[in-house]
């Protein structure tokens, strides 16, 4: 492929990927390189179904809520969303910038 094409293939992916994760929570759990492909009439194909998850739906909406956060630049609200999920400890700790120490969520004023 050339780099127009694999860009196109990559923007697909991603998006077939997060909407199979988002509205049905049935997902290819192996989507790297080797199991997809550019089909001859410029579709997406995905190969090799071995390998497929159900997600259960607090975590559909935890995602549809963190892509919300991260095109929003939201990165409170994303580190939220992954503390209810189980992704990441409570308590959360954050910090503005490297001159500060961390602090937890409670912490602010």
């Amino acid at each position: 492929l050339n780099e127009d094409e694999g860009l196109r293939m990559t923007t697909m992916a991603v998006e077939a990927c997060t909407a199979s994760l988002v509205l049905t929570g049935y997902v290819h759990a192996d989507p790297h390189e080797g199991n997809i492909m550019l089909g001859d009439d410029g579709r997406l194909v995905f190969l090799d179904f071995g390998l497929m998850s159900t997600v259960e739906d607090n975590i559909m909406e935890s995602f549809a809520t963190g892509i919300q956060a991260c095109l929003a630049e939201d990165y409170t609200t994303l580190a939220e969303v992954f503390q209810a999920v189980g992704f990441i400890d409570n308590p959360l700790q954050y910090r503005d910038d490297e001159s500060q120490k961390f602090r937890t969520k409670g912490d602010i004023a």
